[in-house]
């Protein structure tokens, strides 16, 4: 299962769900919809079982990537650089000698820590 997160408020399947909720359990196929559609995007990355379950899938289109242009706003959005630093630090990124924000966020997102942070949001 695919977690993602919304980038607007929408309606899927009979259920609502706000503008930066995170939500687990999505389909391949649901997944597709929401990415293509501009709606939500991955967060994190696929369990063992869905990689495994995907080589067969030669005929169904892959899982869109993870948007990091999306995650870059999203990070740009809620944290300074000195709180990208400190929090660096819990997620074992070292961001001590990073000269700016956005270098920040590039290499938080390199490291594929993104959705830590994201998940950080979640627990305020």
């Amino acid at each position: 299962m695919t977690t993602l997160k919304f980038t607007t408020g929408v309606r899927f399947q009979g259920k609502r769900y706000a503008v930066n909720a995170v939500v687990n359990g999505f389909s391949k196929e649901e997944t597709e919809v929401l990415v293509s559609g501009g709606l939500a995007f991955v967060v994190g990355l696929p369990s063992e079982a869905e990689v495994e379950d995907g080589a067969g899938d030669l005929g169904k289109p892959p899982v869109p990537p993870v948007d990091e242009e999306a995650l870059a706003k999203e990070l740009d959005a809620n944290w300074t650089l000195k709180e990208l630093k400190t929090d660096a630090l819990l997620h074992g990124i070292d961001l001590e000698k990073v000269p700016s924000k956005e270098a920040a966020i590039k290499k938080i997102i390199e490291e594929g820590k993104a959705d830590a942070f994201l998940a950080m949001l979640e627990d305020e």
